[in-house]
């Protein structure tokens, strides 16, 4: 699957069964470092995907944070910017990102 689908089924999985932390984690996996081909939106909405459900990769939160704002900062609109920022506050919060907390601040 290309991060794509992945970044859309992560979306609606996140709002239906958020409890599914292997999913989301193989999410994550999958798609830090393959970033290039999502649509801003869609970079955005895999963050906010990803900052509110349990995972067993929270390491995998911060890897694809960190590839956005390495990587594609400059191609986000203010709303997306502004998104983006809001994900990783309710990452910072949620406890699933505990123990990769520093890395998200």
């Amino acid at each position: 699957h290309t991060p794509e689908d992945l970044s859309i089924v992560a979306w609606i999985a996140s709002m239906r069964c958020p409890g599914h932390g292997n999913f989301f984690g193989e999410v994550a996996r999958c798609c830090a470092g393959r970033l290039d081909g999502l649509t801003p939106g869609s970079l955005v909405r895999l963050l906010k995907a990803l900052a509110t459900v349990k995972t067993d990769n929270p390491v995998g939160f911060a890897d694809v944070l960190h590839d956005v704002a390495e990587n594609h900062l400059q191609r986000l609109r203010h709303s997306e910017l502004c998104g983006l920022l809001r994900s990783a506050v309710v990452a910072s919060i949620n406890v699933a990102y505990t123990d990769c907390k520093a890395c998200i601040d």
